[in-house]
């Protein structure tokens, strides 16, 4: 079994990663906490996407993950300001969103 692999749930994408595969990259993750009518996850979440768009990954399961476009009102240091796209409790990945960006692109996939 490789340590990664893409899953279409729905119509969206998920990375799936086997516990090694977590492991390997160093995988960690956080709750978005909220403020006011915004969101907060830390700027180690946050991914951009060769067109501008903002996104961070999910957690939709034991080892899966989602990426979710989001709108970002400002960065405050270590924090992200998001008005749209995520709600408070989400679990977000800080550590390893690049590797499973990685993954969903083809990189080190077996086929």
């Amino acid at each position: 079994m490789p340590p990664a692999r893409v899953e279409r749930t729905g119509g969206n994408l998920s990375v799936v990663l086997t516990p090694l595969g977590a492991q390997r990259v160093g995988l960690q993750t956080a709750a978005a906490t909220a403020a006011g009518k915004h969101t907060i996850v830390p700027v180690q979440a946050l991914l951009y996407e060769p067109n501008g768009q903002t996104a961070v990954y999910i957690k939709t399961g034991a080892f899966a993950y989602t990426i979710q476009f989001v709108t970002v009102a400002t960065i405050n240091g270590n924090q992200v300001v998001v008005t749209h796209g995520l709600a408070p409790g989400t679990v977000v990945v800080t550590q390893g969103a690049e590797e499973l960006l990685g993954v969903q692109n083809g990189v080190g996939v077996e086929t």
